[in-house]
């Protein structure tokens, strides 16, 4: 089994949302989870933040049935604590590594 992508919220409106010019990275990307070719982990607060945005483009229902079907492609990871830690610090790191080049 291949590690686990975690995909940011905004990946998942390129494709949720078809929003160009990224749709059609986000679109083979989550091809690839469906072909079970590799696992997508999203965030729990992901479902929340798509659901405020795509209500306002589609219906709350609409937006509803799309969450569920996308739920079907990812895993969702709970957020606590360690996890907001070990970001940070990876995101740190990846910083000052990236500024040092």
């Amino acid at each position: 089994m291949n590690p686990p992508l975690f995909i940011d919220t905004d990946i998942v409106l390129d494709l949720l949302a078809r929003r160009d010019p990224f749709y059609a990275a986000a679109a083979t990307l989550f091809s690839m989870a469906k072909m079970g070719e590799v696992t997508l982990c999203v965030s729990s607060l992901t479902f929340s933040n798509l659901f405020y945005i795509l209500r306002k483009q589609l219906s709350a229902r609409t937006a509803q049935e799309v969450l569920r079907s996308f739920k079907q492609l990812v895993t969702v990871a709970a957020v606590d604590y360690v996890l907001l830690y070990i970001m940070c610090d990876i995101f740190a790191m990846l910083f000052f590594f990236k500024s040092s080049i």
